[in-house]
């Protein structure tokens, strides 16, 4: 959830200042949303295993999310 709020304030710096660090932060979000979150609801729906690999790559694409937008935010300030 708090990554959905992440998203609106990306959002909010590239509507403010249109930036290649915005729409990074938002693919990155993106990616690591996919990656990391679906990766939990597969194990715990279904126990498998099989993708829990998957999950620090999500993880690491969230760091790189908010890096890009505190840098972005920053030079909007």
């Amino acid at each position: 959830m708090a990554h959905a709020f992440a998203r609106l304030a990306v959002a909010w710096v590239a509507s403010n200042a249109p930036s290649p660090l915005a729409t990074t932060a938002e693919w990155a979000f993106t990616v690591g949303i996919l990656l990391f979150s679906d990766s939990l609801y597969f194990l715990g729906i279904t126990g498998s295993r099989a993708l829990v690999l998957v999950t620090p790559i999500g993880g690491t694409a969230f760091l790189l999310g908010w890096f890009c937008l505190a840098i972005a935010a920053y030079r909007l300030a």
